[in-house]
């Protein structure tokens, strides 16, 4: 990829600035207790691939004048479904700054690992019909992306690392990374997993703390950490911190709670 110019770099971070000015249909609130409701009905019922729940909500929840124009908004973030709009939304409504994107991290984390409590060692590693991940390879995912988010962050001037730490692998290939981090990491303890997590998750805190908020969020910072040598997402670390932590945190709680549900 051929190295942004100077004019192209500050159109990018105008864009992104923008964007944090833009005035939204939904208040915090609204959003927070829609996303309460969207997680609650997808682990029990499933997304159908429609916006059936988020209608529900909306229909019960706000003034009918305003339904149009928020699920409108919903589609322009990427929310065609109800599990698109919990994966492709929550990042554009409500992280404002470091701390909301810590405090949201720290909230699906918190869900996430009370999880895990009442699993025992000795069924770390069983398979439950139609259930995708053991309990181990579910926590195995997210310490190794949370692993290799540091060592990117890490890297500093060694730009092919920060590319990617791992050689024939990219952030894109979701597959891929699921069965590099099961064959890294499932074999270890529950406790030993909870671990490492825990403190991965503490040095991430760290990382943002450390960054300034056009650090986290604007695409020229991360541009310039990869030295132009892939295509990034314009919101930069911060939507890879968003897509590779918090995203997931949501989906694998989903899938470990109907594992737990499960006889089979």
């Amino acid at each position: 990829m051929a190295e942004l110019s100077k004019n192209e770099k500050k159109a990018l971070l105008n864009k992104w600035k923008n964007g944090q000015k833009k005035k939204y249909n939904l208040s915090r609130a609204e959003v927070e207790n829609l996303f309460c409701y969207l997680e609650t009905q997808i682990e029990n019922f499933s997304c159908d691939g429609t916006l059936r729940y988020t209608e529900q909500w909306l229909k019960e929840n706000v003034p009918c004048n305003k339904i149009e124009d928020i699920t409108t908004e919903l589609k322009e973030m990427g929310g065609f479904c109800d599990c698109e709009v919990i994966l492709n939304c929550y990042e554009t409504y409500c992280y404002e700054n470091k701390d909301s994107l810590k405090d949201e991290i720290q909230i699906y984390y918190e869900r996430y690992i009370a999880e895990f409590h009442n699993i025992s060692e000795d069924t770390k590693d069983i398979k439950r019909k139609n259930i995708d991940k053991t309990p181990a390879e579910n926590l195995a995912y997210l310490v190794g992306v949370t692993t290799l988010l540091l060592k990117l962050e890490n890297s500093k001037e060694n730009f092919l690392e920060t590319k990617f730490p791992l050689d024939q692998i990219n952030w894109t290939q979701i597959p891929e990374l699921h069965q590099w981090s099961s064959d890294t990491y499932s074999h270890l303890s529950l406790k030993k997993l909870k671990d490492l997590l825990d403190n991965n998750v503490e040095k991430i805190y760290t990382m943002i703390d450390t960054m300034s908020e056009e650090e986290l969020f604007s695409p020229c910072y991360l541009d310039k950490k990869t030295n132009c040598s892939i295509k990034v997402a314009e919101n930069g670390m911060y939507e890879l911190i968003r897509d590779n932590i918090v995203a997931p945190l949501g989906i694998l709680k989903t899938q470990i709670v109907k594992w737990k549900k499960s006889t089979s």
